[in-house]
């Protein structure tokens, strides 16, 4: 192979030749990359792609650098100012450190042992100076790491640098010795705790040295104390500060966890328990078990009596609030399972007394707990109960439609009640379904309380004397108590007193929906009740012909008696649910109730039309209106009769017509009369109807013309058991008519007269009562 001078001599010869056969510059370039592709010749590329070098002589470079630089350079940079890429000089230099051991690459760095060496003297130097130095100091100051730079001074111990390499250290045996000779003089002498940072700054030395130096001797038995947090304490001191805290603990029968502090020791708890084995620590005081026998005395004193007591004039006033508590649970003896083994069988009891303790030093025992909670009862019941009351005053009208249904007979499909309904449903029947704003208002009403619960402030209103009259067991316990008392003892029954309280809300609350809803039974049987006698009146009316008869005074009396006070309680029910405020109905305010309801959107038409036929006195319609208006109203299902039903209520009728009559007496013509005719109409309009009529002598004067009229109906049963004829009531109608007409024409005046006519009347009721009595003994 062509060597390298050959072929420089040969591009010098060529460059020096005529300009005919010189190449430029360019082309020499390409001529040189072709060749090291053709790996015909290895260079190296410089960075401005126009010299070239070989690996020896790159090589050569890199040493000449680093030892232009004394032995240490960054890669990097080397790179840069041979102009060849940081890679290739990467590259050799890790050749030349396998090859070399005086070269080695150290967190990009290329270092020698020339300048190792040379950092060993320097070392030396500062050593000799300040007679310490650290390792960390040293590696911040070379920008080397700690573990490296600790070797390499190992490694040159006793040759280069003269010191002793402890931990982290690098010292001179006399600066050793001085420091130590230091410490030992000025913690010999110390007779208090003395800090080692004073040493450090009086003597300006460093204080991880005066620290160590302290540990050495202490451990060398050359010093008496111990070294804690930089705080060196003698063991003069110590001793007489142990004293201190005995004599005190002895003294008072307890000595503060401040107080040991103070004195200097650091683990205060295991110096005590140490030192004192009898004691028992607490929170912030160590105490004696003597300072607990009388705690429990007290306490259960307190509880035999099943009443409370105060205990804090027993207890010194260092202690805390936490101690009087730990306290109080070692003398109640609920921290007996938590005592050691070394701890006085006296400051605990066996088994847990029945008390709650506090840390202000008051012990209430379960005894007056129970006493005070039933003395608070009747209060509570009382509050109780009137909570439940205005709880259901405010609430909104509830349904009754199931208990109505529950309350009237049950139908057969008969050819009536099936034409009945079919005619309801046919004008838009809504029964049993209310609007979504009332169902949420029933939810709403049927919730309990979630809130119900017992103040402080009612259990002061309770013990006031405006509360009570009489004897007040509640203000007898509260008010004799301190306010501290006071305080604590509610706060241990208030969770006992509302649950009792919400127990007590409940079952008036129960009580209050059953008497409701026996309530609404009962209004739900007697508006049954009072619609079936209005149904019965009108077959009766139906039956006589003088149903569609307005101005009939049997009629307009059905109306106004019957159908109105029926109307009025429904039309109540519909505007109270519309609008939650029950109004006063009568019969002209009828419509203007109904108009208010409607402007909430309640449906009321069948209301409206119920009214417009009770003030037309439609008889034909009154039955279906009646039943319309009670869907609209929500508050029951009307339910007609079914013939069965009819039977029983017209055969119920009659019985009792007979039964007042057997019941009537003979100084009461007027009143047999009645009973009379009543009996009279019952046969007549038997078995499709009843008709109930005052006793008024207007009523009995119509009743006498309808029965006239039909008198070959009702004379039918003359004779049969339980039963009049017609004309065994006349006599007795023409002395009681006779007797009204001189009422009304003045003719009483005469007094003999009018005694004649009064034993007429009695006499012929006594016949009559006689004949009626025969006919029911046959």
């Amino acid at each position: 192979m062509v060597s390298l001078e050959e072929l420089q001599r040969q591009f010098m010869a060529v460059q020096e030749a005529a300009p005919t056969q010189t190449l430029s510059e360019r082309a020499c370039v390409d001529i040189v990359v072709k060749l090291m592709e053709m790996k015909k010749i290895q260079l190296v590329t410089t960075t401005n792609g126009k010299e070239f070098v070989t690996f020896e002589t790159l090589a050569q470079e890199i040493r000449t650098h680093l030892a232009n630089q004394k032995g240490r350079v960054n890669v990097i940079e080397m790179a840069t100012a041979l102009g060849v890429s940081p890679d290739v000089v990467e590259a050799k230099t890790e050749e030349l450190t396998r090859r070399s051991r005086h070269f080695m690459l150290l967190d990009g760095d290329l270092i020698s042992t020339v300048y190792l060496n040379s950092l060993a003297a320097e070392i030396e130097e500062l050593l000799e100076e300040k007679g310490q130095l650290t390792i960390a100091e040293l590696s911040q100051k070379y920008s080397l790491p700690a573990d490296f730079l600790r070797q390499e001074i190992h490694e040159r111990l006793g040759t280069v640098i003269h010191g002793e390499l402890r931990d982290q250290y690098l010292t001179t045996a006399h600066f050793s010795r001085r420091v130590e000779s230091i410490v030992r003089g000025v913690l010999t002498g110390a007779c208090r705790p003395v800090a080692v940072s004073a040493i450090s700054t009086e003597f300006n030395l460093p204080n991880d040295s005066v620290t160590n130096a302290a540990v050495q001797l202490i451990r060398l038995g050359q010093l008496h104390g111990r070294l804690q947090s930089g705080l060196f304490t003698p063991a003069c001191f110590s001793s007489g500060q142990s004293a201190k805290v005995t004599s005190f603990y002895k003294a008072n029968a307890f000595v503060p966890f401040s107080l040991a502090k103070d004195c200097g020791f650091s683990d205060v708890h295991g110096l005590l328990q140490k030192e004192l084995l009898d004691g028992i620590p607490l929170a912030t005081v160590y105490v004696h078990p003597q300072l607990v026998a009388p705690l429990q005395a007290n306490i259960q004193e307190a509880a035999s009596a099943a009443s409370w007591a105060d205990v804090n004039s027993l207890l010194p006033s260092a202690f805390s609030p936490e101690d009087v508590r730990m306290l109080l649970l070692l003398a109640t003896g609920e921290a007996a399972a938590g005592r050691k083994a070394g701890s006085s069988p006296s400051a605990a009891s066996k088994k847990p007394l029945p008390v709650v303790a506090f840390e202000d030093g008051v012990v209430l025992s379960h005894g007056f707990l129970d006493v005070f909670c039933e003395a608070a009862a009747p209060f509570l019941a009382k509050k109780a109960a009137s909570a439940a009351e205005t709880a259901q005053a405010g609430g909104p009208t509830k349904h009754v439609e199931e208990t109505s249904q529950a309350a009237g007979a049950p139908g057969d499909d008969s050819e009536e009640d099936g034409e009945g309904r079919s005619r309801r449903r046919g004008k838009g029947s809504r029964r049993g379904k209310a609007p979504e704003g009332e169902k949420k208002k029933k939810a709403s009403a049927q919730a309990p309380a979630s809130g119900a619960s017992i103040s402080l402030g009612d259990i002061e209103e309770a013990c006031s004397g405006e509360a009570w009259a009489g004897e007040n067991p509640l203000a007898d316990l509260w008010i004799t108590l301190p306010p501290h008392v006071q305080q604590r003892l509610w706060e241990t029954v208030q969770a006992r007193l509302n649950t009792h309280y919400q127990k007590c809300v409940a079952d008036s609350r129960r009580s209050l929906r059953e008497q409701q809803r026996v309530k609404t039974e009962r209004k739900a049987a007697n508006l049954q009740e009072e619609f079936e006698t209005i149904v019965l009146a009108v077959k009766g009316l139906e039956a006589l012909g003088i149903l569609d008869d307005a101005k009939h005074p049997l009629v307009v009396h059905l109306f106004k008696s019957v159908v109105g006070p029926l109307l009025d309680s429904l039309v109540e029910s519909a505007v109270a649910e519309a609008t939650d405020e029950p109004p006063q109905v009568t019969a002209q305010n009828r419509r203007q109730c109904l108009e208010k309801a409607r402007q909430t959107g309640a449906d009321v038409e069948s209301l409206l039309r119920a009214c417009d036929i009770a003030q037309k006195r439609s008889g034909s319609d009154l039955v279906d209106a009646l039943q319309g208006a009670a869907e609209d109203s929500h508050v029951l299902l009307l339910r007609l009769p079914d013939k069965r039903r009819m039977k029983q209520l017209v055969s119920s009728r009659k019985a009792a017509s007979q039964a007042a009559l057997s019941n009537s007496t003979a100084c009461d013509p007027q009143g047999v009369l009645h009973a009379a005719l009543g009996l009279l109409l019952a046969q007549r309009l038997f078995p499709h109807g009843s008709i109930l009529f005052p006793k008024d002598f207007w009523a009995l004067t119509t009743v006498w013309a309808l029965l006239e009229k039909g008198e070959t109906g009702a004379a039918a049963e003359n004779g049969s058991k339980g039963s009049l004829a017609l004309a065994d009531v006349q006599p007795l109608w023409l002395a009681v008519s006779a007797e009204e007409e001189k009422t009304k024409g003045h003719g009483s005046d005469n007094d003999a007269r009018g005694s004649d006519t009064l034993r007429a009347m009695e006499s012929e009721a006594s016949r009559l009562l006689d004949v009626f009595a025969e006919r029911n003994q046959r």
